[in-house]
């Protein structure tokens, strides 16, 4: 259960800095950018927690990559089943 909690506190600082994030027009992909699939696993909580921190902190600084984060989090965020939803 601590490990619960730790991700659910991790994805409220996210979803803070997303919030914060205003982009008036995509950016292009820069060189240090990771692949736009990844931010989906990030925002999920998959993969190496080492390797999503930095990508998290890529994303806080990064107007093209900052959206697609976003993008994945509100995904996520909106999809919950008819248990959640009467709960």
């Amino acid at each position: 259960m601590p490990d619960c909690q730790r991700r659910l506190e991790q994805a409220v600082a996210v979803n803070r800095k997303l919030a914060s994030l205003q982009i008036a027009a995509p950016a292009a992909p820069g060189k240090l950018c990771p692949e736009d699939d990844e931010w989906m696993n990030v925002a999920a909580g998959l993969g190496n927690e080492g390797v999503s921190q930095q990508m998290l902190e890529h994303a806080a600084n990064c107007d093209h990559c900052g959206p697609l984060l976003k993008e994945a989090t509100a995904v996520l965020s909106d999809e919950s089943s008819a248990e959640e939803k009467s709960s």
